[in-house]
């Protein structure tokens, strides 16, 4: 990792911004807001910018000059309680993600909100917990299933209830290797050929029964392999991955894992 980025990355989740770098002159009559930066909950990379979501906003970090910049519900955000932020390389717009299943999508310097799943009528959490992205579709992992969002025409393509019977499942995150689509979840992995038509349909979603119903928080496909991490609740986290369908530790040791991304 480039040196810079490294320190950067240490600084922000650690806390330790100086808040003077967000201060500027404000205008006698105008609105300055008084929102908290320090409350990292997302990061994200593209176009050589950071960019971190918070509890309430949304800032970014430029790795030539070095500034940084704030978006927030005054100047353009449509609400607070940011879950997660991700750059879509294919088409480098910015998905911005809320507690709530509120989505803003932003292209250069237009903010464009999709309130889809957060006005739907499902019953239970809306959280987007995780964005996977592939070209222009991002999935979209949330607290009832698996939701996909088509970034270039800014709208829903599919949603998939995977649970049996097409039940509600949280979703914690999803990745796609060269065959299959999966979902890790609080009962345990699911899958499905990814190039099935009809994934719409539960039936065609099975579960890695190597792995149990364990609750897993995250999941990544990474040098051929797939990599789960097990959430022991107040245990400390454990990080496995599959070989030709055998699962070993990743490490010997167990620890604390926040996250898991490639």
């Amino acid at each position: 990792m480039h040196k810079l980025k490294f320190k950067f990355f240490i600084l922000l989740f650690l806390g330790f911004f100086n808040l003077n770098l967000f201060g500027q002159n404000i205008p006698i009559g105008t609105w300055q807001d008084h929102l908290p930066y320090r409350d990292a909950v997302s990061v994200s990379e593209g176009n050589g910018l950071i960019y971190c979501a918070t509890n309430s906003a949304l800032f970014t970090y430029d790795l030539n000059d070095y500034s940084i910049n704030r978006l927030n519900l005054v100047n353009g955000l449509s609400d607070i309680g940011l879950s997660k932020v991700k750059f879509n390389p294919y088409n480098n717009k910015v998905i911005v993600a809320y507690k709530n299943g509120n989505i803003d999508i932003i292209d250069n310097n237009n903010i464009t909100n999709l309130s889809f799943i957060k006005n739907s009528n499902v019953v239970g959490s809306k959280t987007i917990n995780h964005i996977f992205i592939q070209g222009h579709l991002a999935y979209l992992s949330t607290g009832f299933g698996i939701v996909v969002l088509d970034t270039d025409k800014l709208e829903i393509k599919d949603t998939y209830l995977i649970g049996n019977l097409g039940a509600y499942v949280n979703v914690n995150a999803i990745t796609i290797d060269t065959l299959n689509i999966y979902a890790s979840t609080n009962q345990g992995v699911y899958f499905a050929d990814k190039n099935d038509p009809n994934l719409v349909d539960y039936n065609v979603w099975g579960k890695v029964s190597a792995l149990g119903n364990n609750s897993y928080s995250n999941i990544a496909y990474f040098t051929n392999k797939l990599i789960v991490i097990l959430d022991r609740g107040t245990l400390p986290d454990s990080i496995f991955y599959g070989d030709n369908g055998n699962w070993q530790p990743l490490f010997n040791q167990e620890g604390f894992t926040k996250n898991l991304c490639v």
